[in-house]
């Protein structure tokens, strides 16, 4: 393994740890530190992966011996079985580490965009928009999981809106949808490196409360959102049957009739003091006023820079405003 260079991220025993670690295992100070320095390059390694491999897998010890390995968690298989917890080869940990300290984020606005559109569009399809359909449930939670465990299909997102188009770009949704139908162990590191991202910008971005909308700048919400795992974050958005889904998408669903129906809404929003008009759900919300007012070809907006996607909905809504109750949510 290259661990040059990554040592600063260990925590090592200060010497008053190591006295007392000898002590209570009953064998000499020296002696301890003789039998540390013999391991101590695999404990490091162990160590440094384990920091930034956490939702990635785990180090355990096997059942049959004392030895610390370090193991990638068991994920469900197609046919529905659980794939057994297995240790990863040297070889592995070194390509998994070497991934996440390069890893080249896409924007993360765009892949949580992509998801949260894709929920939204799904329900009005159906026509369910007061409550959070199981199908919205896996889509968050195939992030962590990379498979859906609600939904008894492999699709779960509809066509409308080109909501399955613009989702299947994220890679957990490729995975366990079986658009990629065997992930090699590199492919399931990169999903789920990308839906960490993407859980990461919904515990920031879009879990501002004490606001009429949650488009708070990632500062202003770490005032007030804890630091949660990813699956902390799934669990949060998920319970009480998908309660701040709901009251997400319908954050969304307000934000985007504002745009529609007030051509003045998006510059009063730049100029209100404690919104980040350059937050995320800004941008999504957008996106969906497009949509609502007949823009047929969402998925390049994705990609557009905030100030392009403004001058773009104030052109959709200026060509197509009169058209726009044909368009409004049920």
């Amino acid at each position: 393994m290259n661990l040059k260079g990554f040592y600063s991220h260990v925590h090592l025993p200060s010497e008053a740890e190591l006295a007392q670690s000898a002590y209570e295992r009953d064998i000499s100070y020296r002696d301890y530190c003789k039998e540390l320095a013999e391991n101590r390059e695999k404990r490091r390694e162990y160590r440094l992966v384990l920091k930034d491999l956490k939702y990635i897998g785990m180090l355990t010890n096997y059942w049959d011996s004392d030895n610390q390995v370090f193991v990638e968690l068991g994920r469900k298989l197609p046919s529905g079985v659980i794939a057994p917890i297995r240790a990863l080869s040297e070889e592995e940990i070194d390509d998994a580490f070497s991934i996440v300290q390069h890893h080249e984020e896409r924007e993360p606005f765009d892949l949580a965009n992509r998801l949260l559109y894709a929920m939204i569009q799904t329900q009005d399809r159906i026509g369910i928009t007061d409550t959070v359909i199981p199908n919205s449930l896996d889509l968050v939670s195939s992030l962590n999981d990379l498979y859906f465990s609600r939904s008894n299909t492999n699709t779960v997102v509809t066509r409308n809106g080109q909501a399955r188009g613009v989702i299947s770009n994220i890679l957990p949704y490729q995975i366990a949808s079986g658009i990629v139908s065997n992930p090699d162990f590199k492919q399931r590191v990169e999903a789920r490196l990308e839906g960490f991202d993407i859980l990461q910008m919904f515990n920031y971005f879009y879990d501002a409360k004490d606001h009429p909308f949650p488009i708070q700048s990632i500062q202003q919400c770490e005032r007030y959102v804890p630091e949660r795992s990813s699956r902390a974050v799934t669990a949060h958005f998920t319970e009480k049957n998908g309660k701040r889904l709901l009251e997400l998408m319908n954050s969304v669903r307000d934000y985007a009739n504002h745009i529609c129906e007030d051509e003045n809404f998006i510059d009063s929003v730049k100029e209100q003091q404690f919104v980040s008009w350059v937050s995320p759900i800004h941008h999504v919300s957008m996106i969906y006023a497009c949509s609502l007012m007949g823009e047929e070809e969402v998925e390049p907006l994705f990609s557009m820079s905030m100030n392009q996607l403004e001058n773009h909905t104030k052109e959709i809504r200026r060509k197509n405003v009169k058209s726009y109750k044909k368009f409004r949510k049920k």
